[in-house]
């Protein structure tokens, strides 16, 4: 394929209010960049998506008589919207068109020689924002890639039939998947041999240095712990308040799913809640300039081992009260350098927090597996792989 001309769109889950799925859409686009590419984030958004992220406070019970507090927090969650939209606008390539789920795709036949789904939980089912325009089920002339989706616990369910899904997975010229689990998951939708690979996700085929081109200076001019917890909300804190209390420091957060509820926990157990810095470039910040970091967020965790952090990544995944392994969170720790950062909320006092990670080990790692999957994408888009 000829670089110079080739045509490359990218699907994926770029408008999110989601630091993790803006920066992998900006590696992989600048990935392949600095291989050759030049590439357009094709500008969808999924139907679900506008509502999944719109700001509630009918469950702020007393303080809707402290009416100011709430107008500035409502002016905040507008202010991180608007970064975002600024993110996309000044650092991604986008399509001239924009498409809803109600567009006609057809006319993508022509415009592009390859497609990638990818990254990100494109194709986790059991989440809204998932649909089947990220398994490409229209017509396409030319490559059908998708490069290290997740499909985290997704399953066969009424919105994705086992024969819909087989039929789209059988259409794609390459498959490549972020988990080991999901590979497994993905080759039992098929009734037929086809290899499906696994490679990483694209925030991990960067060097640390092209990200310190979007940080600029500190934002804290001290020294402090960051925690980011997506989902373990006071489990999150709690441990917080613990790793503050033995290196004597500060703990800042910032939330990319901004609500008055999680602010008021935050703020009440002693944490320190940055309203003004909440868009990407302010999230990457956060972590290369922190301490250390506590997260139970895959992107979390992976800037963290991209910037060389000390860092705890939180278990909080629990099944008939035994806890569970995030297959996303597994992934990404299965280095035995990194094993014991992926701790339960329970070990914490047991933890030896002045012991540092053997990044060279760990450096040394990510390497090779770096070095294989970009390998494998640049193969599967020049048609060097037959599945």
């Amino acid at each position: 394929m000829d670089k110079k001309n080739a045509k490359i769109g990218i699907l994926t889950f770029h408008k999110a209010i989601n630091y993790g799925s803006v920066l992998q859409t900006w590696a992989l686009q600048n990935t392949l960049k600095m291989n050759g590419y030049d590439s357009e984030i094709i500008d969808y958004e999924p139907k679900e998506l506008k509502h999944i992220y719109e700001t509630s406070l009918k469950d702020a019970k007393g303080f809707k008589r402290k009416l100011k507090r709430i107008l500035s927090f409502k002016r905040k969650v507008s202010m991180q919207r608007n970064k975002f939209l600024r993110f996309r606008k000044e650092n991604l390539h986008l399509s001239k068109e924009m498409y809803s789920y109600d567009s006609d795709f057809r006319d993508i036949a022509d415009k592009y020689d390859v497609i990638i789904t990818g990254s990100d939980q494109v194709w986790n089912t059991n989440i809204l924002d998932c649909d089947p325009i990220f398994f490409l089920p229209f017509h396409f002339n030319g490559k059908k890639i998708a490069y290290a989706c997740s499909v985290n616990d997704g399953q066969v369910n009424e919105r994705f039939p086992a024969d819909w899904l087989e039929k789209w997975l059988r259409q794609y010229d390459f498959i490549s998947i972020r988990e080991q689990s999901g590979v497994e998951k993905i080759s039992s939708f098929l009734n037929y041999n086809m290899t499906i690979y696994n490679t990483l996700d694209p925030t991990l085929l960067l060097d640390k240095e092209m990200y310190t081109l979007l940080i600029g200076d500190r934002i804290k001019d001290e020294h402090y712990i960051f925690l980011y917890n997506m989902w373990t909300k006071m489990e999150g804190i709690q441990v917080a308040k613990k790793v503050s209390e033995k290196l004597g420091l500060p703990v800042y957060t910032i939330t990319n799913q901004m609500d008055m509820i999680r602010f008021v926990k935050y703020s009440h157990n002693g944490v320190k809640v940055d309203l003004q810095h909440t868009g990407p470039k302010d999230f990457l910040n956060y972590i290369y300039y922190s301490d250390f970091i506590i997260t139970d967020s895959f992107h979390g965790t992976a800037f963290s081992i991209i910037f060389n952090k000390e860092f705890l990544t939180l278990n909080t995944h629990m099944d008939n009260g035994q806890y569970k392994n995030d297959e996303r969170l597994k992934s990404i720790l299965s280095n035995e350098a990194l094993v014991e950062r992926f701790v339960k909320i329970d070990d914490i006092d047991s933890l030896d927090l002045y012991k540092r990670i053997d990044y060279t080990r760990v450096n040394e790692y990510r390497e090779n597996l770096r070095t294989q999957s970009l390998g494998l994408l640049l193969d599967a888009i020049e048609g060097k792989i037959n599945l």
